[in-house]
């Protein structure tokens, strides 16, 4: 995610995962998470830099304070067929913004 940065509420940061292998053929790709308050959502990812799974974040995407959680989804073929599943858990926090 964000090495040193903060991420604040309201920011539009790309989220990117490691996947651990190479997704970058992959036919289902997604990136998973729950909001502090219990929220979820599933946003469709795309192959970066061959392990990653990238998600250009919008406005309302990241509007809790509190901890996330993400995780990626992906599926090898569009026919159900080959490998599909979850990758590990990452966590990251949202800062509220404290001057406006």
């Amino acid at each position: 995610m964000a090495d040193d940065a903060r991420i604040y509420v309201g920011d539009t940061p790309p989220i990117i995962l490691d996947c651990g292998e190479d997704v970058s053929g992959f036919a289902v790709l997604q990136i998973k998470w729950k909001k502090p308050s219990g929220a979820t959502a599933t946003k469709n990812a795309t192959p970066y830099q061959t392990n990653y799974a990238k998600y250009d974040t919008v406005d309302g995407d990241l509007d809790e304070e509190g901890l996330m959680y993400f995780q990626t989804y992906g599926e090898e073929n569009s026919d159900g067929s080959g490998w599909k599943g979850h990758g590990r858990v990452f966590r990251e926090r949202i800062y509220a913004v404290e001057v406006s």
